[in-house]
């Protein structure tokens, strides 16, 4: 019995072994692969790839504002943005159900066929900038979003 315990033991150093250098050759294929991509992207004359990860797409953010209302806009919505007006939305549609549930149709139309565009400015501003960007809000750096630039004319 005593001579099993060893045989296990050079047998799980074995597999341990192969495994690791089953990893160093995938990581080498891996960076072979990357930068081959980057040599052609480059031949090419293409700095970057054309459709960088993280876009946010125009269509899913406008169908998400428009179907949920500003609880859409935590799709491409700066957070300091969206809460409050979450807030002050459910707020609204609680009071009104309460007093008056035949207005609360009327105006969650119009509320969320204006949520639904500044959905989409949210999403082209974040695929602008690479970042959540505000529409309402100033900017931390002072400068003004790229949503801001286009929708606001500066003198």
């Amino acid at each position: 019995m005593k001579d099993d315990a060893p045989d296990s033991e050079t047998s799980d150093k074995k597999k341990s072994d192969t495994t690791r250098s089953r990893m160093e050759e995938l990581k080498k294929d891996v960076d072979r692969v990357a930068s081959g991509a980057a040599l052609a992207l480059e031949v090419a004359g293409i700095k970057t790839p054309t459709q960088p990860l993280g876009k946010k797409k125009l269509a899913v953010s406008g169908l998400l504002s428009f179907f949920l209302g500003p609880l859409g806009w935590l799709y491409a919505a700066p957070l300091k943005e969206a809460i409050p007006v979450i807030v002050v939305y459910l707020g609204v549609c609680w009071a009104l159900n309460a007093i008056l549930p035949f207005l609360l149709v009327y105006l969650l139309s119009i509320v969320h066929l204006a949520s639904a565009v500044g959905g989409v400015l949210y999403a082209w501003g974040f695929n602008s900038a690479g970042k959540r960007v505000p529409l309402f809000l100033k900017e931390k750096d002072g400068g003004s979003s790229p949503v801001r630039k286009l929708l606001v004319k500066e003198k």
